[in-house]
């Protein structure tokens, strides 16, 4: 009974651990990657035609990047 309740509250621990974290990282301020960078800095995103890269893509164009795309498909690269 006593080990199942450690197991029990260790478990509990570890997801509220893990709630906090997850909110932390959405309310930290975000660095500013120019800024660490530099002016005129670039950035090579691979997959860039689709999903995440695509999101890359335009997130650091926001930010004031130069940015290299790589991809598979160019057709779907001339669309972006």
């Amino acid at each position: 009974m006593r080990i199942s309740l450690i197991v029990g509250a260790l478990t509990l621990r570890t997801a509220i651990m893990n709630l906090l974290r997850a909110i932390y990282y959405q309310i930290r301020p975000r660095s500013n990657l120019l800024k660490k960078y530099g002016e005129g800095s670039w950035a090579v995103v691979t997959g860039a035609s689709d999903g995440i890269g695509v999101g890359f893509c335009k997130e650091l164009a926001r930010e004031g990047f130069n940015i290299c795309l790589v991809s598979r498909t160019l057709k779907k690269m001339e669309e972006v």
